[in-house]
This record gives C-alpha cells, sequence and structure tokens, in this order.
C-alpha cells in the first residue's frame, strides 16, 4: 500500500518536473539555412542606427512589406555571422521592446539603447560612444554657446527610461523637465516653446538638425561629464546565458575600425 503511493507521488513528481522543463520555448529554425534565428527588436524609425525603407539594399532586412537598415542592422548581421545564426529584425514600438524580451518574442534589443538603471534587462558592454550635446532653437541666444555653464536656468528634457535624462543635472539651476515617450515629442516642445533645450546623443542629434533646430557642441571639459554609450539588451538575468556570452563574445571580435566604418557607411 506505502509502495504504492510512494510509486504514485514519484510519478507526479517527475510529470511536474517534465511538465515544467516543456514551457520553454524551442528556437526557431530558419528554413532556407536551417541556422537558428537571431531574434532581434528594433523600432526602425531613429537614423543612423535604423530607419525603415521602401527599397532594398545589400545590407537591409525585410520587416513586413518594407525594409530596416541602418547601424543597428549592420552590427546585428555581424553578430548573428560570428555566432552562425540567421537575422530576424522586428520592428517593435520603443515602449513595447521589454514585453517583447521579457517574453521571449526577440533575443536582444539592439536599438540606439542608452538605457537608464531602471531598465530591467541585461546589458553588454556598449558598442558606440557619442558626445552628448544640446538641441534648441537656431534663435535662442545660447544657440552659439561653447559652454555648458551657460545654460543655467534653462528648462531642458530628455527621451525617458534613458541614461541622458540623469545627465541634464549636469546643468546648474537647471530646470529639469519631465522626460518624454519619444523623439518626436521632444522636438515638438521644443519648437513649440515647451522647452528650451532637448539632451540627446550627437549620433542622434545631427539627424534632428533642420531649418528651426541647431545641435549645441560644448568645448572640452565644458560639457557633460560623460559620453552617451549605445548597449544591446537582453533578457533580465541571462547575463551567464550562453545566448548572451556569445553576443558579448561575437560584438568584442568586431573592430573598432570595423565600426567605424558601419556607422560611416549608415550616416
Amino acid at each position: 500500500m506505502y509502495v504504492k503511493k510512494w510509486m504514485m507521488v514519484a510519478m507526479a513528481c517527475t510529470l511536474l518536473l517534465s511538465g515544467c522543463g516543456s514551457k520553454e520555448k524551442e528556437r526557431e529554425i530558419s528554413k532556407n539555412t536551417g541556422k537558428e534565428y537571431f531574434k532581434v527588436g528594433m523600432t526602425c524609425d531613429l537614423a543612423p542606427f535604423a530607419t525603415e525603407k521602401k527599397t532594398q539594399s545589400d545590407t537591409s532586412v525585410t520587416i513586413g512589406e518594407s525594409y530596416c537598415d541602418g547601424y543597428d542592422v549592420k552590427i546585428a548581421r555581424k553578430l548573428a555571422e560570428h555566432m552562425n545564426m540567421e537575422i530576424q529584425v522586428k520592428k517593435i514600438a520603443a515602449n513595447a521592446m521589454q514585453e517583447a524580451l521579457d517574453e521571449g518574442e526577440i533575443d536582444a534589443v539592439i536599438s540606439g539603447l542608452y538605457p537608464d538603471e531602471k531598465q530591467n534587462m541585461d546589458v553588454t558592454k556598449a558598442y558606440q560612444s557619442s558626445d552628448v550635446v544640446l538641441l534648441v532653437r537656431k534663435d535662442d541666444k545660447k544657440a552659439k554657446s561653447k559652454d555648458l555653464a551657460d545654460f543655467k536656468g534653462s528648462s531642458v528634457a530628455a527621451l525617458q527610461n534613458t541614461s541622458l535624462d540623469a545627465m541634464i543635472d549636469d546643468i546648474k539651476d537647471v530646470k529639469h523637465e519631465k522626460a518624454m515617450a519619444s523623439y518626436e515629442e521632444l522636438i515638438k516642445a521644443l519648437k513649440d516653446k515647451k522647452i528650451d533645450a532637448m539632451i540627446a546623443p550627437s549620433i542622434l542629434a545631427e539627424n534632428m538638425v533642420d531649418g528651426d533646430l541647431t545641435m549645441v557642441k560644448f568645448d572640452e571639459k565644458k560639457g557633460f561629464h560623460k559620453q552617451a554609450e549605445a548597449v544591446i539588451g537582453m533578457k533580465k538575468g541571462s547575463k551567464e546565458d550562453e545566448l548572451f556570452l556569445n553576443v558579448q563574445k561575437a560584438l568584442d571580435a568586431i573592430s573598432q575600425e570595423e565600426r567605424d566604418e558601419m556607422l560611416k557607411a549608415s550616416k
């Protein structure tokens, strides 16, 4: 009697354990190459990192009925090549990227990512660094400034969930405005004179300059205390996993010269 009961308990435990194991998602395999997919989330709206295109190029990837191309696409391709995987880019809104990562829809976020400490993800070493600048209206008296101190008392905003938001406090007596959900929202607020300036990495700010806005760069030791560093985001708790380690190893294998060439080709 007791033996039967113990056998039933043992069987139940075995089923429970196997059931738990079966919940792990199997990696998708490309039917064309037989390789595992390296699934990457990108917003595809952030030049020169990645933008949506109507026509295909030698470096672009398909996203639905259109294509995505740019520096991040080239980086992702290189990583997949080093890992003997096939790249698959998924166009995802910035505010939906975390959920996609948590649910396993994507393996990594490579999308001009400058996360703050609150972001719930593990990150690689930086793959691109930029000076931090301010965007202001061309008619602003401070538009030709070379010293961050000149922006004392100015109202400044950043993109939410980025390390740039905290850097605003480098400005003495700054009016630190609430972070905004997109660069489009920031640009509109700036043009509508709701803020005096917006903070951004120079690599992005260069593409935001237009007839109304200009970029303020600062002299050495007169600007922000550090650079903006773009990183690759992966699921929280995955830093010791094989895929994370392989991604970092592949990233380390891309020389600075290669990175500079890819970035130049994307501008």
